[in-house]
Order: structure tokens, then C-alpha cells, then sequence
């Protein structure tokens, strides 16, 4: 199956180009013209990658334009330092990327490396943060092979774009540091699909909206839930 969003031998406006592909492909059954979505639209909490925003006013053009604008659905969580490269040449006394990492089953998982998000004074002061907890042997219980390995003890924010099949984060970016984090207490998150999804209809409570509420009452709820074998059913018609 073919998606077509655009019409590049059409003079008009991004309007008038659809028309132009619907009246061309409004019967093909292998061909679907997409519509141009003007309400709004949030294509994160449809777990989606993003989506590109086009002006309709436009002529189309070959090229980057300031009429086309791509939206990226990005995420954040903190994770922990378990190595770094140093840079080289201009940026030698600095910190290159960092390697970070999380728990999880008593393991230190390795998440992928971080090279961007950070100035030449971030840098510096990175690398005089990891140098007095340099180790001589990896955190991680696999990973890379070469590096400077430190204790993993320093948490720090990052942003990227999503996780990729072999657990590695895709386009991180360094935020800052999070020091009101223990290291101990990092593991990966989790994104949840179809949160807009309603559990209880007649609640009209929604995936993200239980969840909200497990997360306003956990601080009263798992205490009593601790060291007990628990299994939540939902039943939402009833038992």
C-alpha cells in the first residue's frame, strides 16, 4: 500500500495539490491520499514518531523550506554514568560523550553513548566530575569494550528520540544533571502505548488516567503491597 501527501509537477496551494491527488487516486485501491489535518492533533500520545506540519498558503519547492516544519516526539529520563571518552584536539581536557546506563534485575544495563547536549564548559566540568570516581574495570554487564569506566553513582538527564530494538536510546541528548536522583534508583522507562485507550467506560477513565491515578496513590498503596505476591485484573463489567 502507497501513501502520497504531496504533488510535485502542481502549481497550486498544498490544498489545491491534494484535490488534485484525490481526483487521480480517489478509486486506487493500493494508493491512499492522506488528508491535510488542520484540528488538533497530538501524534505522541498515539505513539507515533511525530509528524510534519506543512503551510497551506505553500507552493510546493524541492529543498528544506521554512515551509515545511517536522515535530519530534522526544522523551526523557534520567540515567546513569558508567564511562566516557575524552575529546580530542580542541577539546582535549574534556569530556568527548558519555556512556550511561540503568538497573535492572541487579544488572547495569548499558543504554548507549552520549555526545551532544553539552558546551566546552560542560565538558570540563564533567570530566572533573568523573575523574575521581574512575574504576578499572567496566559497570556494565555488557557494553563497550573501550573507555574510561567510573562508579556509577552520577545521574544525569537525557533526551531522545526512543528506544531501539537492541535497548540502545536513539538521538540522546545530555540535559543536565539530576542530583536529586539515586543511582540505585534508575530504571528504564517505559512508554505507554494507547493511553488515550478507555478501561471504563462508564468512568470514562482512560489507560493514562488509571495510571495517574496508581501514581497519586502509590505512596499510601505499596507500602501494603510490599513482599506480596500480587496480580491486578481488570474487570471492568463487572465480576
Amino acid at each position: 500500500h502507497y501513501f502520497i501527501f504531496d504533488k510535485p509537477d502542481h502549481t497550486g496551494d498544498l490544498l489545491e495539490r491534494k484535490a488534485a491527488l484525490h481526483n487521480i487516486f480517489e478509486r486506487d485501491p493500493v494508493i491512499t491520499v492522506l488528508p491535510h489535518v488542520t484540528e488538533p492533533f497530538d501524534p505522541c500520545s498515539k505513539n507515533q514518531e511525530g509528524l510534519i506540519a506543512k503551510d497551506i498558503t505553500s507552493r510546493y519547492q524541492p529543498g528544506r523550506s521554512s515551509s515545511w516544519v517536522k515535530y519530534k516526539c522526544l522523551n526523557e529520563q534520567e540515567l546513569v554514568i558508567g564511562g566516557y571518552t575524552r575529546g580530542s584536539g580542541k577539546r582535549s581536557g574534556m569530556v568527548g560523550a558519555i556512556f550511561v546506563g540503568y538497573y535492572e534485575d541487579g544488572e547495569f544495563k548499558y543504554a548507549g553513548k552520549v555526545g551532544t547536549g553539552f558546551n566546552d564548559e560542560e565538558a570540563i566540568a564533567l570530566l572533573q566530575e568523573l575523574e575521581p570516581k574512575t574504576t578499572t574495570e567496566s559497570p556494565f554487564s555488557e557494553g563497550p569494550l573501550r573507555g574510561f569506566w567510573v562508579q556509577p553513582e552520577i545521574v544525569v538527564q537525557i533526551q531522545f528520540l526512543d528506544w531501539t530494538g537492541a535497548g540502545r536510546l536513539r538521538n540522546p541528548v545530555f540535559m543536565g544533571f539530576r542530583e536529586d536522583k539515586s543511582a540505585l534508583e534508575v530504571i528504564r522507562e517505559y512508554a505507554m502505548t494507547h493511553p488515550g485507550k478507555v478501561l471504563f467506560a462508564q468512568a470514562k477513565l482512560t489507560k493514562s488516567g488509571l495510571a495517574s491515578y496508581y501514581e497519586k496513590v502509590a505512596e499510601r498503596m505499596v507500602p501494603d503491597l510490599k513482599g506480596r505476591p500480587l496480580t491486578l485484573l481488570r474487570c471492568p463489567d463487572g465480576v
